[in-house]
């Protein structure tokens, strides 16, 4: 598994950048990646047929229904000019909580002093999004209605949700064919990058249209068998997210990825997640996801204003519109 560099992210979505703008010290630095030597992993590998790896997937999937995570936010961003070079955002505390099948929550806090700087939460629908050292309030679908040259405001917490959780396969539409391949990733103690042989899972998904396309591939470490990499397409075949688990550790008597690295390649960012503490299967109820403009703020709606409107706004406008009530539905 890839191991993150110490940048973690800073807000989830659109609050990972806007929040960056918030705080007067940001803590971005510039650094340039070298090339790095190549080693192979002589571990023992271990065999498994698809019909196991599927299963191993859908029971992975059935014991977590819930996540209460405290953790370190990072983030990087590629130069739109020199994809090599990236800035290195000053690492926050910050809390997760997710509740299946779509509800999410991300809450960002400033280095020292411990405010909020970001409040997210995500139906699965819509989200909203609560800026309050810049008396804002953003709102709007999951899906990206207009393009921002801003990357992070095209971020969406489903972005999130759908890299934290590896759900289940599903045989009414989803078709799995085994692959196997060798993958690639950085050790994180000699630097060196490692080729490891895994298994790889294609999951080809029927859409509502009854189009058969390719949806995610999931890779499996043969070392030990687990899960240590998801990738999602959009639906033109391009890479849309790709995820990697690392540092599993046993939580509640299940076994979690401590670390999780979320890439976006065509936004050009990389948000990593590393666990402070994690309570798996805890009572989260509608009250955990409820999120409420806070008074006097200027009420944004992503999917009407221009992408710049949400920077070049001024605060202190109150709302002309209310925003859709969130759903908080239970499984």
């Amino acid at each position: 598994m890839q191991q993150f560099t110490k940048p973690l992210i800073r807000t989830l979505s659109l609050a990972v950048c806007l929040a960056a703008a918030i705080l007067p010290i940001s803590g971005c630095f510039t650094r340039h990646n070298q090339k790095e030597s190549h080693v192979k992993v002589n571990a023992p590998i271990k065999s498994a047929t698809l019909d196991q790896l599927i299963a191993q997937v859908n029971d992975d999937a059935a014991h977590i229904q819930s996540i209460n995570a405290t953790v370190d936010i990072a983030t990087d961003v590629s130069s739109s000019a020199n994809k090599d070079e990236v800035k290195e955002y000053t690492e926050i505390r910050g809390y997760v909580l997710v509740r299946k099948p779509q509800m999410i929550r991300m809450i960002g806090l400033a280095p020292v002093i411990r405010n909020r700087i970001f409040d997210m939460v995500s139906d699965g629908e819509t989200f909203h999004l609560s800026l309050p050292t810049r008396n804002k309030y953003i709102f709007g679908s999951n899906e990206v209605v207009h393009v921002s040259k801003n990357t992070f405001e095209n971020m969406r917490p489903q972005h999130i949700l759908d890299s934290v959780l590896v759900k289940e396969i599903n045989p009414r539409d989803e078709i799995a064919v085994l692959e196997v391949g060798v993958d690639q990733f950085t050790d994180p103690v000699t630097k060196q990058q490692i080729y490891e042989q895994d298994y790889i899972l294609d999951v080809i998904q029927r859409d509502l249209e009854g189009t058969w396309r390719l949806e995610r591939k999931i890779y499996f470490s043969r070392t030990d068998l687990r899960v240590h990499k998801q990738v999602l397409f959009n639906k033109d075949g391009s890479v849309a997210t790709s995820a990697n688990y690392e540092d599993f550790k046993e939580y509640d008597g299940i076994l979690f990825p401590s670390i999780i690295r979320i890439q976006r390649p065509q936004e050009g960012y990389t948000i990593q997640l590393a666990a402070v503490t994690v309570k798996l299967n805890t009572e989260l109820g509608p009250d955990k996801f409820e999120l409420t403009q806070p008074a006097g703020s200027q009420l944004v709606n992503m999917d009407e204003a221009q992408p710049e409107e949400v920077m070049e706004a001024k605060p202190n406008v109150p709302a002309t519109q209310k925003p859709p009530a969130q759903k908080n539905k239970k499984k």
